[in-house]
């Protein structure tokens, strides 16, 4: 349930891209009317085109961790014409890492069937399963790097020893994945009742250089270096705010991160109203 705001989200934002707003529509805001889909859409991504390419987690309507076949819908926000999948790469694709690409191809990797990573190619609209990453891991986090390398941390629900250290790895299309044995989720700080860091969609904006801002969600920063066997140090409290699951970070312009929301805890729980910036 933690991705479906934001497919709402793109999908609206999507769908209404390019359009003539009506008198003050970008005042009082305007929802479309429904658009039905031939499955339920557990994870997705916008493609350069405009397109939305959205997949479920195991058949259409149900979810069970099981299988290893995803089924995709694309979607044409403009004219809402939609091209079913079956994607055959062998990767169940609930709860994965999620990358787009420099080439506008995505990297898609963990989830349901946990140390397994795939491309989906725009061009001919097909998936093609590549290098198997090191740790097997769902509910990781990504960020793409200068290089157009891929660095993924996290995920603990996925794979065996769930709850154990899942260390982060950078992808490299020639060299596939290569493990970070000093990026460690055991040094992301843990919240009582439950241990989420390491399963808690972590917010990672990269930098330059190969270094990436771990922002959150505890609000005790920290520097991400993803050469050799990578590094880790501290970059600061996030100001004066608190843990913040279920927040979001964007990057707005080049160095500045807007942070919003957020929560102690993930259920029954008041969200904050607090934004901040992060230079």
């Amino acid at each position: 349930m933690r991705k479906w705001n934001h497919l709402a989200a793109a999908l609206i934002v999507a769908a209404t891209a390019g359009t003539a707003l009506a008198a003050d529509e970008n005042v009082t805001g305007q929802w479309t009317a429904p658009i039905s889909l031939p499955l339920v859409p557990s994870s997705g991504s916008v493609l350069p085109n405009g397109k939305l390419l959205l997949w479920a987690a195991d058949g259409q309507f149900y979810f069970g961790r099981g299988g290893n076949i995803a089924y995709t819908v694309l979607v044409d926000p403009q004219t809402q014409a939609q091209q079913p999948m079956t994607a055959t790469a062998g990767q169940n694709m609930f709860c994965t890492g999620t990358t787009n690409l420099a080439d506008g191809r995505i990297l898609v990797n963990g989830g349901g069937q946990s140390e397994v990573s795939s491309i989906y190619d725009p061009a001919n609209n097909s998936f093609t399963r590549v290098q198997d990453m090191n740790v097997p891991r769902g509910y990781n986090a990504n960020t793409i790097l200068s290089d157009g390398s891929v660095f993924t941390f996290g995920g603990s629900w996925s794979g065996p020893g769930t709850q154990v250290n899942k260390i982060g790895e950078v992808w490299n299309e020639s060299s596939g994945w290569r493990a970070l044995p000093n990026v460690t989720t055991t040094s992301i700080p843990a919240e009582l009742p439950v241990n989420w860091a390491s399963d808690s969609h972590f917010w990672l904006l990269p930098t330059g250089n190969g270094k990436v801002l771990y922002a959150g969600p505890h609000p005790d920063m920290k520097w991400i270096t993803t050469g050799g066997n990578g590094t880790m140090s501290e970059a600061g409290a996030r100001g004066d705010d608190a843990v913040a699951l279920n927040g979001s970070t964007v990057m707005y312009e080049a160095g500045k991160i807007l942070k919003t929301g957020g929560a102690a805890a993930y259920n029954f729980v008041p969200a904050s109203a607090a934004s901040y910036l992060i230079d």
